[in-house]
């Protein structure tokens, strides 16, 4: 089941995420409303996708929070603001992130701009299931093949 983490500072914008996530999506969900509970959260949960608000009422914002998670955890993130500005825009891109949604949204934009990254995150969860019992059986294979047959003894 995918996992994924709401990082956003306003409880009932987050509690409305997680409502449509659950409502139209098979996942588990936990929500951070500070980039402190996010990192807590990230080694917890270690969640496949991250939907991450930019301006977090603190010092760094969401995409410093990013970039700092990046250096010791894998997920997809999809930024949902109301910043709309250029250098924000292009400072968030620079991460790399699977969508960048603006705010207010509704529940059509919110599935639209969810589904495609789901639908990857369950593509390559598959694929890593498929090559690692590949691995193993590859690995059980070898094991088989180097055990010394054992002669009967008459």
């Amino acid at each position: 089941m995918v996992r994924i983490l709401i990082i956003e500072d306003e409880i009932i914008i987050a509690r409305f995420i997680e409502r449509q996530l659950k409502n139209n999506f098979e996942c588990e969900t936990a929500i951070a409303v500070s980039a402190v509970e996010a990192r807590t959260s990230m080694a917890a949960f270690l969640p496949h996708l991250l939907l991450c608000d930019i301006h977090l009422e603190e010092e760094h914002s969401g995409i410093d929070l990013i970039v700092d998670l990046r250096r010791r955890y894998a997920f997809e993130v999809i930024y949902i603001t109301s910043y709309q500005n250029r250098s924000v825009i292009e400072k968030a891109a620079a991460t790399h992130p699977a969508n960048y949604l603006i705010k207010p949204i509704d529940e059509s934009q919110l599935f639209t701009g969810i589904q495609l990254v789901m639908a990857r995150i369950r593509s390559d969860d598959q694929a890593g299931k498929a090559f690692l019992q590949s691995d193993i059986t590859f690995t059980l294979s070898l094991i088989h093949i180097s055990e010394p047959t054992r002669q009967a003894e008459i």
